[in-house]
C-alpha cells in the first residue's frame, strides 16, 4: 500500500474544515507546549506524559479536518482521514448523497446496495443541512465526471493508499518522543 501526499488537481473541501484545521493545530501546539514547559520547570514527568497524550487526539482531529476531494485530470481522488482512493472517472458509476446527507461515490461493478466510497470530508452534519456543502460538492463532482468520463484514461484501476498529513504525522512522532522522554525523566 502506497503512502502518498495528494496535492494535485482542484480541491473540494468544507470551508469550516480549513479554519478548524488551523485552530486545532494552534490549540494543541499551545496546550502541549505549556504542559511540556511546566513539566521541565517543575520536573514533573506527568506533565510531559500529558503533553504526549494531548498530541494524539490532535493528530486524529487534524486528519479528520484534512479530508477532501481532488478533481484531477483523469481521476477523482478521495482523501479520507487515513486512506485515499483514486478512482478513474470512467470507473465511476454514481455519485450521490446518502439519506443522512453524506457524499458517496459508487464505482462500476458495485451494486447500489454496496456502501461505495464515503467521503468523510462531506459526511452529513446538522450544519451541512443548513449550508448544503455536501450537495454542492456532489454537483461539482458530477459535472467533472460527465465532462471527463469519455476522455481516454491511462489508469483503468482504482488505487488505494495511506494518505500523508505532515502535521498529524509530526504530532504522532512528537507524542512518541515525549512519551520516551517522560519515561526517562
Amino acid at each position: 500500500m502506497k503512502y502518498a501526499r495528494i496535492n494535485s488537481g482542484r480541491v473540494l473541501r468544507r470551508p469550516s474544515h480549513r479554519i478548524l484545521n488551523f485552530l486545532i493545530l494552534l490549540g494543541f501546539i499551545a496546550a502541549s507546549s505549556l504542559s511540556i514547559f511546566g513539566g521541565f520547570i517543575k520536573e514533573q514527568s506527568e506533565a510531559i506524559e500529558g503533553a504526549a497524550l494531548m498530541l494524539l487526539p490532535g493528530a486524529v482531529c487534524l486528519r479528520m479536518t484534512s479530508s477532501r476531494i481532488h478533481l484531477q485530470e483523469t481521476c477523482l481522488t478521495i482523501v479520507n482521514p487515513l486512506f485515499f482512493f483514486s478512482i478513474p472517472y470512467s470507473a465511476i458509476y454514481k455519485v450521490e448523497l446518502s439519506p443522512g446527507g453524506s457524499l458517496i461515490v459508487h464505482e462500476k461493478g458495485q451494486g447500489l446496495e454496496d456502501e461505495g466510497h464515503l467521503v468523510v470530508g462531506f459526511a452529513g452534519s446538522l450544519i451541512d443541512r443548513r449550508f448544503g456543502t455536501a450537495e454542492k460538492a456532489m454537483r461539482e463532482v458530477r459535472k467533472q465526471v460527465r465532462k471527463a468520463r469519455h476522455a481516454p484514461s491511462e489508469e483503468a484501476k482504482i488505487r488505494k493508499g495511506i494518505s500523508s498529513n505532515i502535521s498529524a504525522d509530526l504530532f504522532v512522532c512528537a507524542s512518541a518522543a515525549l512519551g520516551l522522554v517522560s519515561l526517562s525523566y
